[in-house]
């Protein structure tokens, strides 16, 4: 399986993205105190799913096979820069994404000129996390979740090229 693209598994990858996105979201909503292993959860979430995201458009109009998408791992800089370099990441309504290596996470600007911030998905798993939650975390988490909705809604409008 892994010479052949695995079409079903990548027409799902944009789907599973926006309904763990949409969670977190509604789970932000309907409750007023976050403590922080909900938060490391979300972040560990809204940056899988933002991977998925992109991935399934790479995949699309690539048409890569299982070994080539591996190659990423859950470097979502390397994504976007391939995205880029197919005039594609503007597409999905993203301008550029940075890496902050230094704070682990990547700096995301959009094409309105609106700027979100991911944490690095393998950083975000084992970086021990201060147990101090600020007051602008549901804030910061309902405007990242509206931002990763467009892009799924970006993503499935596109389709294929």
């Amino acid at each position: 399986m892994s010479e052949i693209m695995f079409p079903k598994t990548v027409q799902y990858w944009n789907t599973w993205a926006g309904q763990t996105v949409k969670f977190v979201k509604k789970y932000v909503e309907e409750n007023k105190e976050l403590d922080v292993p909900f938060l490391r959860s979300s972040y560990i979430l809204l940056s899988y799913a933002f991977e998925l995201m992109l991935k399934s458009r790479l995949v699309v109009i690539t048409s890569m096979k299982e070994n080539q998408v591996k190659k990423y791992l859950h470097h979502i800089d390397k994504i976007a820069d391939e995205l880029k370099s197919l005039n594609e990441l503007e597409r999905v309504g993203i301008q550029c994404i940075v890496k902050n290596k230094s704070e682990h996470i990547y700096i995301i600007k959009t094409v309105e000129g609106e700027e979100f911030k991911i944490h690095d998905f393998t950083e975000i798993r084992y970086q021990p996390q201060s147990s101090v939650v600020s007051d602008g975390e549901h804030h910061i988490i309902k405007k990242t979740t509206d931002f990763l909705l467009r892009v799924v809604d970006n993503v499935e409008k596109l389709k294929i090229k």
